[in-house]
């Protein structure tokens, strides 16, 4: 298998996440280039409820 990601990389990309802004996701896929593929996973919070199924309207 592959070879384990450095704790001082993923540090790195961290800490320039904060200094710059931009998102980890960005900044993983430009330094882990060859070393890794790096996917983003959005998925809602738990406080985000489910949506509602729509109702039929009765005809008057």
């Amino acid at each position: 298998t592959g070879k384990p990601i450095p704790g001082e990389l993923i540090d790195d990309i961290r800490r320039e996440s904060l200094e710059t802004g931009k998102s980890m996701s960005f900044i993983a896929k430009e330094k882990l280039k060859g070393i890794a593929t790096v996917k983003t996973v959005i998925s809602p919070a738990d406080s985000i409820p489910d949506i509602a199924s729509r109702t039929e309207h009765k005809r008057r």
